[in-house]
């Protein structure tokens, strides 16, 4: 039992919604048995169905009708709150992704638990195309850790110059 009680959430609620969490599960988005391979590589992932998925989250979190119009009240509330007024993504800005890459050491992936490349793939994917957001303005990163090659090699991947100009930093500065 919570020492503040059940549902009595602590703090105040962040965001453009404050204190909105969304969740989604489908498990049509991953095929691994729990044995072969790896839960992370591509023949075990449905890159469509995790694209449906972040969809649906994205704009359940902002109550949008299209991710487009997600991303443009996602980019408006954080310039609101910077002090930059109410408006969308401006050339020359930075949108910098913090990920969670706390089990990775710089060896190779096994199956603990590192961020998805391709939700990330996702993520970068919809800076890209939904958003317009050039791809060298996008930085994903983990101050504390590596930013994994699986991660990295997923992105560049896709075809298109923004892909390649992503730029991927990791502990120290490193860039991927």
């Amino acid at each position: 039992t919570p020492q503040e009680g059940v549902n009595k959430p602590m703090g105040k609620g962040q965001g453009i919604y404050p204190g909105r969490v969304v969740w989604e599960q489908d498990f049509a988005a991953t095929s691994w048995d729990g044995k072969t391979g790896h839960w992370w590589e591509d023949k075990n992932i449905d890159q469509a169905t995790v694209d449906r998925m972040f969809s649906q989250s994205l704009q359940r979190l902002t109550d949008a009708k299209t991710d487009k119009q997600a991303w443009d009240s996602l980019f408006k509330f954080h310039n609101k709150s910077a002090g930059r007024g109410s408006q969308g993504f401006k050339k020359g800005e930075k949108i910098v992704v913090k990920l969670n890459c706390n089990a990775d050491t710089g060896k190779p992936w096994d199956n603990k638990g590192y961020p998805s490349p391709a939700v990330v793939n996702t993520l970068v994917r919809q800076l890209i195309e939904v958003a317009g957001v050039p791809g060298g303005a996008i930085v994903p990163t983990d101050p504390s850790r590596k930013v994994g090659d699986n991660i990295y090699n997923m992105v560049r991947s896709n075809r298109g110059d923004d892909y390649q100009q992503v730029i991927f930093e990791g502990q120290n500065g490193e860039l991927a």
